[in-house]
């Protein structure tokens, strides 16, 4: 059951439309289908969700982590973070990263590269 004052970010799940029973695997299935993590991936209260069930929730999928994720989470055996560039969630390695790919990494870097170049110009103009 989730809780009476989470209930405005369910309105906001992508998955609010979805079959709930694709989020409760049958018992021992470990792995998350690939479109369940897409789906969760592009989820604007992922956070939320993720939060909710480490609160709340011992089985099914929520927050794209499976009960099993979610202990090692709890644990904190495990790091996740989201990326400041597209928003997954992904696996943090042992020297933390704020990006989950090369290429977000890249794509980061160019935007404060932009950035930077686009405050320059500013300061340049208002002088």
């Amino acid at each position: 059951m989730i809780s009476p004052d989470k209930r405005a970010w369910v309105r906001a799940a992508a998955c609010r439309d979805t079959d709930p029973e694709d989020w409760f695997p049958l018992q021992g299935e470990r792995n998350v289908p690939r479109w369940l993590r897409d789906l969760c991936g592009g989820c604007p209260v992922r956070r939320d969700c993720l939060e909710e069930a480490l609160d709340h929730h011992d089985t099914g999928i929520w927050g794209g982590l499976n009960p099993q994720q979610r202990n090692r989470l709890r644990r904190g055996r495990t790091r996740y973070g989201y990326c400041i560039h597209c928003g997954a969630l992904y696996q943090q390695p042992k020297k933390t990263r704020a990006t989950c790919s090369e290429e977000c990494r890249r794509a980061r870097h160019a935007e404060l590269k932009r950035a930077r170049r686009e405050q320059a110009r500013q300061q340049d103009e208002d002088l």
